[in-house]
């Protein structure tokens, strides 16, 4: 604390600024440990990193609500990698942190090799893009908003026009 209340905390200003640095890290730390598991099909990790309270809050997730808890998530990815064994999770710009939140531009690709939500497999090869904001809190995921063109993917597997 400053001897003179006028002056301004330049020591609690630098230590609480490297808080803010340290927790972004960690988050980062954890969003990047998730993509890897999602890159090796890994959905065990995948459950160690998601907070009991997880919820998916998504508008192309195929729920009445659009949202979903950590067990529908884990199955989502599971449906995801049993309808497209190929899936591959590609990071197109670099993840970023503000706060408690990371922000993550991917690329899906895979081939449409097994039944997905009720499509049954088609052969053919997909290719989309999206976006995540994950909140991070205590080194679990809290919270995934996902948002991609379900359009996209729906022309590529020849269902819509």
């Amino acid at each position: 604390m400053p001897d003179n209340p006028q002056q301004p905390d330049f020591l609690g200003q630098a230590v609480r600024q490297l808080a803010q640095v340290s927790l972004q890290r960690n988050n980062l730390a954890v969003i990047k440990q998730h993509i890897a598991a999602m890159q090796a099909h890994d959905i065990d990790t995948i459950a160690s990193l998601l907070d009991d309270s997880f919820v998916l809050i998504s508008d192309t997730v195929p729920t009445p609500t659009r949202r979903t808890d950590r067990q529908g998530y884990l199955q989502l990815w599971q449906a995801l990698w049993k309808g497209f064994p190929d899936a591959a999770y590609i990071i197109v710009e670099d993840p970023t942190a503000s706060d408690d939140k990371v922000s993550v531009i991917w690329r899906g690709t895979g081939t449409h090799r097994g039944e997905f939500v009720g499509v049954p497999p088609t052969g053919r090869k997909t290719d989309i893009q999206g976006g995540s904001v994950y909140q991070v809190r205590d080194g679990k995921i809290i919270t995934n908003w996902d948002h991609w063109d379900t359009g996209i993917l729906l022309r590529q597997l020849g269902i819509m026009p």
